[in-house]
């Protein structure tokens, strides 16, 4: 290009190799004066000047470099960068109008999970190349694996962090030092913008492992040791600004928060006096421009790849997947790796105590209160188009979240995936990246399944605070516009413990097809939960059950009911939280829903059936699958060990053999409410092993609903049937009896003959137990 524009001479006077010698020196007059003009900015910027002093970047997998002369004294975790896989980072996330003069583009985003969810943070290294190294170096280290506290949370200032959960962390982390200061170059006339993010120091050169996110603009970042290394640029809002403020600032500016040296010198243990504490759980580098390739994707609430499937080996003992061995039966012989259950900030279970009851779960979705959807698959060929249907016809399929349990073969078709390959058809909902994302699969052999129990209660444990769940089974169909309809009835029942179960009507309906044209609903009646018996075990198994229209007087309500069901139950999230699934109900089938029944019972909770069908059920296929007692042999004894468990735990007789009590302070009953009311509310006789005949009537035609929901507890958080007891005692009855007299009533009114036939067989119970004077002479 030199050569191409130096002046010519003509021919007559130009000499051979004088066009070469022009060209070489013209070239190098030219990059002499670039590298003069290179030398002279650079010496004029600070900035520039202490970027090359920091030493140089280390890469993912090499071993931390510090800026002080101590080597970290423990390995950094490999685990930190998990393997790619295909995504890319929003142009949002990498740009940035904002730093000093140059290139203030992201070199690292981070994704750090906290008890409130997923944020992502951009870290800008020619913003502070000492704190950014300094930040990454804690990430890779596993530092905030060690549950770190956002313990200095002061509304519309901000989030202070970085005091180590393990004070051993802490004591290395004091070990290895400080690092130095970073240039400022925030004006003084700005403002540290909300979002970003700075270590905090307690003067020059001081900064350590601390660090703060600003709630909105402050007047920060104008000292050397509060330089900004980074910003927030996902889950600002959906995450951060939900982060528990209520504690405020240090005590000597007038809050409540913990105090540095004793959470640094005592840890999680004294924590304990702050259970409303949200905390930073990990975090880890999904993505670097040195290998932009390379994007590892951010798991946020609304903005991840692709779905989270476990792969459930027996023999795998790894804690990458954030799995622990389950509690079960104190002769379990096959190690079982269980996701954890999602813990909500503030809800704190003690071992060997009831925790408190939370109901503080709250989750939505553009707007929309998000629904976690739990299925147990066992070798189900229909678990695939029941998600899709659940998405095609929701009207905000955005908001819905899957907990897939799949128990399979070899040879059968995966769940949580689409029934094609996406090449084939694109258009299907598990294609999409968006839906995927929201899928949570647990993969497992069908040889080691132990029943529908034990896989719900794994389903449970994929539950991440969603507003409302969703049990169904995995060969359902759902009605148009099913989401906003199932929420609706919810409502209407003006009660924050409701738990809307049934047993969903066959899809094939009575004489009409369940949906109309446009997929809506045509059925008004629903089953009601009333018609149960005695088995010979001693539980309480549920027979076939009425369909029932809704009473008109309930206008739109749900009616109330006295059992729970498995096939459909909708409820808030906190109802998992509060009753999850037993651990230790091996192949148990009769048995589960008067277990659950009585444990929601017990935490507050009150069963009715929906006001209408909006959720089916395929009760007879041409193509039935297997059943889960095709591998009982290998789990000999283990029903009657789970139907002894059930008879302790819900009081309703005397367990007559042995059985695991392995956790039964967690999955057993609950410091609400009495559970031997259950049995004085509902008609129920366990002496006699007997249910009242008239419960379905009391039940059906909304006695029992209008008489039991005049007392509801303030907040509508339950029906307070301790105040029903009250209103009998004022009658001069027992509540046992007060209940009888209702149930006989309505049983008289609907079904007289049976009620009539079922007095005279009371009465001849009773002469044959009551002494009568002088009756052996006659």
């Amino acid at each position: 290009r030199v050569c191409a524009t130096m002046p010519r001479k003509s021919a007559s006077r130009r000499r051979p190799g004088d066009d070469l010698n022009a060209c070489v020196l013209g070239a190098f007059v030219c990059t002499l004066l670039v590298w003069l003009v290179g030398v002279v900015l650079f010496l004029r910027s600070p900035t520039q000047r202490a970027a090359a002093e920091v030493p140089p970047v280390p890469q993912a997998t090499a071993v931390p470099v510090f800026q002080t002369q101590a080597s970290l004294p423990f390995a950094v975790d490999s685990r930190k960068t998990p393997p790619a896989r295909q995504g890319i980072v929003p142009a949002s996330w990498l740009e940035s109008d904002q730093g000093p003069p140059g290139d203030n583009a992201a070199s690292e985003i981070v994704e750090c999970r906290s008890t409130k969810g997923v944020f992502a943070v951009a870290v800008r290294r020619h913003w502070a190349p000492r704190g950014a190294e300094r930040f990454l170096n804690l990430v890779r280290s596993g530092f905030y694996d060690s549950k770190v506290a956002l313990y200095r949370a002061v509304k519309n200032f901000i989030c202070q962090f970085g005091i180590s959960g393990d004070p051993q962390v802490t004591k290395k982390w004091r070990g290895i030092g400080v690092i130095e200061d970073d240039p400022i170059w925030l004006p003084k006339s700005d403002h540290f913008r909300r979002g970003w993010m700075s270590f905090a120091g307690a003067g020059p050169n001081t900064r350590g492992t601390q660090t703060f996110v600003a709630f909105k603009d402050v007047n920060l970042g104008k000292s050397p040791w509060e330089v900004p290394f980074g910003n927030v640029v996902a889950g600002m809002e959906e995450v951060v600004d939900k982060w528990y403020q209520g504690y405020g600032d240090l005590s000597n500016f007038g809050g409540h928060a913990p105090e540095q040296p004793k959470l640094s010198n005592r840890g999680l243990e004294y924590l304990k006096d702050f259970p409303q504490l949200d905390y930073i759980e990990s975090c880890k580098v999904v993505w670097t421009r040195s290998a932009p390739d390379e994007y590892h994707g951010v798991l946020l609430p609304t903005k991840a790849s692709r779905s989270a499937e476990i792969d459930y080996d027996p023999s795998h003992k790894s804690r990458s997947l954030n799995l622990v061995p389950i509690e079960g039966a104190d002769d379990d012989e096959i190690d079982r790796p269980f996701p954890n259950f999602w813990m909500p900030p503030g809800r704190v279970i003690e071992e060997g105590s009831v925790p408190e009851r939370f109901l503080d779960v709250h989750h939505m979705v553009q707007g929309q209160p998000s629904i976690f959807i739990k299925l147990a698959s066992y070798r189900d060929y229909q678990c695939p188009t029941t998600m899709e249907d659940a998405l095609r016809k929701a009207t905000y399929p955005s908001r819905l979240f899957f907990g897939v349990v799949e128990q399979n073969d070899p040879i059968d078709p995966p769940c949580g995936r689409p029934a094609r390959p996406c090449e084939e058809n694109p258009r299907q909902p598990l294609c999409d990246n968006d839906v995927r994302r929201r899928v949570r699969v647990y993969r497992m052999s069908a040889q080691n399944a132990t029943g529908p129990v034990t896989a719900r209660h794994i389903g449970d444990r994929l539950y991440r605070g969603e507003h409302f769940i969703l049990q169904v089974d995995a060969h359902s169909t759902f009605a148009a516009d099913w989401d906003v309809d199932i929420i609706n009835q919810w409502r209407a029942t003006k009660n924050e413990m409701a738990v809307m179960s049934t047993y969903p009507t066959d899809i094939k309906g009575f004489g009409k097809p369940v949906l109309d044209q446009s997929n809506h609903s045509t059925t008004r009646s629903t089953p009601v939960m009333c018609n149960s018996q005695f088995e010979p075990s001693g539980v309480i198994r549920h027979l076939a059950q009425p369909e029932t229209l809704p009473p008109a007087k309930l206008q739109g309500s749900p009616l109330l009911q006295p059992f729970w069901a498995a096939g459909i139950v909708f409820a808030r999230g906190h109802f998992v939280l509060n009753v999850p699934y037993d651990c230790c109900l091996w192949m148990m089938f009769q048995g589960e829903e008067i277990d659950m029944t009585i444990r929601a019972f017990s935490w507050g909770y009150d069963n009715y059936t929906p006001h209408k069908s909006v959720i089916f059920h395929h009760y007879k296929r041409k193509k039935a699958p297997p059943l889960f007692w095709e591998h009982s042999k290998s789990h000999q004894g283990e029903a009657k060990r789970a139907n002894q468990r059930v008879l302790h735990i819900t009081k309703l007789g005397t367990p007559r053999g042995d059985f695991t009590t392995s956790k039964l302070f967690r999955y057993g009953l609950g410091p609400t409410r009495d559970v031997d009311m259950f049995f004085d509310l509902f008609g129920i006789d366990r002496e006699a092993k007997e249910i009242h005949p008239g419960l379905c009537a009391f039940s059906r035609f909304a006695r029992m609903h209008t008489l039991y929901h005049e007392h509801m507890m303030p907040g509508n958080e339950g029906i307070d049937y301790a105040a029903l007891k009250e209103r009998a005692q004022s009658a001069g009855m027992t509540l046992k009896d007060f209940v009888l007299n209702e149930i006989m009533e309505e049983f008289r009114l609907h079904k007289p003959d049976k009620a009539d036939e079922y007095e005279r067989k009371k009465r001849g119970n009773l002469r044959g137990k009551v002494p009568i004077a002088g009756a052996n002479q006659r």
